[in-house]
């Protein structure tokens, strides 16, 4: 439960980077990409 906390916290930021054109889609995207990896790498770990 706490990762999904994190998760949406960081997927969040991401957003706002976004919103606020600090970042294009293309950057975006990758960095959406390595926090669902890094996610689902903790998840398999922690099962």
């Amino acid at each position: 439960m706490e990762q999904n906390i994190e998760f949406q916290q960081k997927k969040m930021m991401l957003d706002e980077l976004y919103k606020a054109k600090k970042i294009s889609g293309t950057e975006w995207y990758e960095a959406l990409s390595k926090l669902i990896a890094e996610f689902d790498l903790e998840k398999e770990i922690n099962s």
